[in-house]
Formats: C-alpha cells, structure tokens, sequence
C-alpha cells in the first residue's frame, strides 16, 4: 500500500517511505509526535524571521540537539559540534533557513553535510517553499565526495537545458536551476527529495 501524506491541500504519494518515518521526523500532519510538529514548526517560524542561516539538530522526539548560527548564506558547525552530533547516530536531521534574497532550495553543500554526518535528513525553509532531503532506510547509498561529482554532472546538465529557455539569468532561472538540479541528482542516487508551500 503507498502511504499517503497531506502537505495542507496537497496529496503527495511516496511509495517507499512509511507513514510513520514521515510523521515522525519531517511532515506537518495528525500525528501520535506532536510535540515535535509543534517544536518544528516553533523553530523554522522564528528562523525564517532571520537575515543570517540559522540550523537546528533536532532528534526524533524534537529536542534540539545543537543550535548554529551562520553568515548570510552559510551555515556550518564546527568540529567539535559535529563530534556531539554524532553521538547520536543517525536519529538526527537538520532543519535550517535561506533567508532573503537567497532564498534558496537545498544546497549541495546542505545535503553534502547531511550524508557526511549520516543525519537522517535536512530541511531548508523559504518564505514560500520547505525543501526536504530523505535518508533511504538502508543509507545514503554513497559519499559526500560521490553525491557532488553527480550533483555537479546533474548541474551541467540542467544548465544546459536551462540557458535555452531562460534569455536573463535572474531569480527565477537560479531558483529552477538549483531545484532541478537537486531534483535529478537525488533521483539518480535514489534519494527522496521534494518541497512543498509553506
């Protein structure tokens, strides 16, 4: 049976992922876990009030973990942040904002971090958009180093068709080309990556 998940209005089928992995780490629905939609929903509120990147480790019952605050366009712990983490295992996601004007969808360097750390996946909010990257239950399937050589190879792919489409290069081309590129490098390392409205 495929689990179906409510994102507001919006009915998304996912297949692979089961109903209580959604719940119980990512999705904003009914759920025996509202302490954590609560406290997730708190946290990404008040960061996307933020000029600089702000993440949140959070665990599987909505306990922050560690809390970055980064640069404009950044935000990255340190070693001895990471090394905390860890000592979780692979119960942890990251939830962090991209505050305007770069209001970005997730970063290779976001999902670079992610596989890295093992975490069990990454958030990045926009004003408008919530973008979401997945651990498949059995890993990631790859490095850090081999997810960028094919988000790199994905990027020179979308690029191309993208400078067909697009004459001006402005927030709208950035935007598509980030999402689609992130779009089809998780689909060819059967990642699960989609967004949704906020």
């Amino acid at each position: 049976m495929i689990p179906i998940v409510w994102f507001s209005l919006n009915i998304i089928l996912l297949g692979k992922l089961s109903v209580k992995y959604i719940e119980m780490i990512f999705i904003n629905m009914p759920s025996k876990n509202k302490k954590l939609v609560e406290i997730l929903d708190k946290i990404e509120k008040e960061s996307l009030k933020s000029k600089v990147e702000v993440a949140h480790y959070l665990d599987h019952n909505g306990k922050v973990l560690l809390r970055v605050t980064g640069k404009k366009q950044e935000v990255t712990p340190n070693l001895s942040e990471l090394q905390k983490i860890k000592r979780y295992g692979n119960k942890v996601f990251v939830t962090h904002n991209h505050p305007k004007p770069n209001d970005s969808p997730l970063t290779k360097s976001d999902l670079s971090v992610a596989i890295y750390n093992d975490l069990d996946g990454v958030r990045a909010m926009t004003e408008q958009y919530t973008y979401v990257a997945l651990r498949p239950y059995s890993g990631w399937g790859c490095t850090w180093q081999e997810f960028e050589r094919v988000y790199d190879n994905c990027l020179k792919q979308v690029r191309a068709v993208l400078n067909k489409k697009y004459t001006t290069r402005g927030r709208r081309y950035y935007g598509n080309l980030w999402h689609n590129t992130m779009d089809k490098c998780c689909k060819k390392l059967g990642i699960e990556y989609f967004k949704f409205k906020n």
